[in-house]
């Protein structure tokens, strides 16, 4: 069953790879920087410290939520040791990885950890494009060819767990 997980998630990186624009490479790489570790360490502080009461709470539970899942992403990339893609279509990488460790992608789940608290607490615009600029992140570690795609869905599913037990434990 596992081979057949793993052939099905690599037709699928081979279909989105085979389709990059170079328009879309540097859009995308942008997007998935977006989801390093300092950048929403970055986020979370300014939220927790910058801001009204209001928004400190949500930094905070963002912080809570990008701490925990990150510790869990490294555990399980530790553990379950799945190597990088390698491009088959292209043999090209539009950017090298950050490390040899793939499962799951820590900034698809990055990238939602702190999505998810906001888009709860923003109003309804902007709970929609930080949503979807957490999700882009994680599509663009696909895109790049950094991730296979179940990296990346681990990676959401991840930051989906973490945030409902955060908010189960930490109530705003």
């Amino acid at each position: 069953m596992m081979a057949a997980l793993r052939a099905y998630d690599e037709r699928i990186l081979d279909v989105i790879t085979a389709r990059r624009r170079r328009w879309l490479d540097g859009f995308m790489r942008c997007i998935t920087h977006a989801g390093d570790w300092p950048s929403m360490v970055g986020i979370t502080l300014t939220l927790s410290f910058g801001f009204p009461s209001g928004l400190r709470r949500v930094g905070l539970k963002c912080l809570a939520v990008l701490t925990v899942s990150h510790l869990l992403v490294q555990l399980m990339k530790r553990t379950i040791n799945r190597p990088r893609p390698t491009l088959r279509p292209t043999g090209l990488f539009v950017m090298e990885p950050p490390d040899r460790f793939s499962f799951p992608s820590g900034h698809a789940t990055a990238g939602l950890a702190v999505a998810i608290p906001l888009y709860f607490a923003l109003p309804a615009l902007a709970a929609f494009v930080v949503l979807g600029l957490g999700l882009a992140i994680g599509v663009s570690r696909a895109y790049l060819g950094v991730h296979y795609p179940g990296d990346v869905l681990m990676g959401w599913v991840t930051a989906i767990v973490t945030a409902l037990i955060v908010d189960w434990s930490l109530p705003v």
